[in-house]
């Protein structure tokens, strides 16, 4: 993937731990549960998460009571968040902007979920005005120049998401239709 930009490409959908600043440990909060073995506040590194970005416990997450963890993918926005919208910085480097990165983050996973969902759409049998819409949306979450800090807010500010989601709904006809 470019540092720079994706120039229109859907990029990778599957997380790549080794080309991220580890900020899927850092970002959400939770609460001790089943899933969890403690609770962390949210902006909090892991204390199982290394001082080179990688987790201490990866091998045996549900063993150690993280299955949570060992179930999540961010489906590649953690490595995209580090090389596109984030070059060559890191949380730990600029902890004035950790609240910005998460949620860049945050905004970002929503843009690859849906990436991934409109992808999955090609599989049904879409009539040309449901194929257009699909394309017209894959279009709206690939931007040329690639995603930045300033983009994923205006995105979501000006409601991308929520319009997406509507084309989403248009589509439970073809899912019908589906053999």
């Amino acid at each position: 993937m470019s540092s720079a930009n994706t120039g229109g490409a859907i990029p990778a959908l599957t997380a790549d731990c080794q080309a991220c600043m580890g900020i899927c440990c850092v970002a959400p909060s939770f609460e001790k549960s089943a899933e969890f073995a403690l609770s962390k506040p949210a902006l909090t590194p892991c204390p199982h998460l290394t001082d080179r970005d990688r987790c201490k416990i990866y091998r045996n997450l549900e063993w150690h009571g993280f299955s949570a963890c060992e179930k999540f993918d961010c489906k590649g926005a953690g490595q995209y968040l580090t090389q596109v919208v984030y070059p060559g910085k890191s949380w730990r480097d600029t902890p004035e902007q950790k609240a910005a990165m998460a949620e860049s983050y945050r905004r970002l996973r929503r843009v690859h979920d849906l990436l991934e969902i409109f992808t999955l759409a090609k599989s049904l049998p879409l009539d040309a005005d449901q194929e257009a819409a699909r394309q017209a949306a894959l279009s709206s979450l690939i931007p040329e120049e690639g995603w930045s800090e300033e983009s994923l807010k205006r995105s979501e500010a000006d409601g991308l998401f929520g319009r997406l989601q509507t084309v989403l709904a248009t589509f439970r006809s073809a899912y019908a239709r589906k053999p």
